[in-house]
């Protein structure tokens, strides 16, 4: 079997199976797959807004990225502001 191309794999819904037992399982439940990346982003993202605080920092700062309120910068200038060298 050959596998998609990377966009094609990028590009990919889930997959809802819904279950036809007769007569119906006690607690059996439809099912969604998702592909391996897609669970792991997932994951981090609850990760990430678990903490209400952490949570508060990062909503905050994507409304200021989508109201552009802060003008963008380089990484570069970013690191000399910050004095942080590049490691190589």
């Amino acid at each position: 079997m050959q596998r998609p191309k990377r966009r094609e794999r990028e590009q990919c819904s889930p997959a809802h199976t819904v279950r036809q037992e007769d007569p119906p399982l006690a607690g059996a439940e439809d099912v969604v797959l998702i592909s391996a990346s897609e669970l792991a982003g997932l994951q981090e993202t609850a990760h990430l807004l678990s903490s209400p605080k952490n949570a508060e920092r990062l909503l905050t700062a994507l409304n200021r990225a989508r109201e552009r309120t802060v003008a963008p910068e380089s990484v570069a200038a970013l690191r000399r502001e910050l004095g942080v060298d590049r490691e190589d």
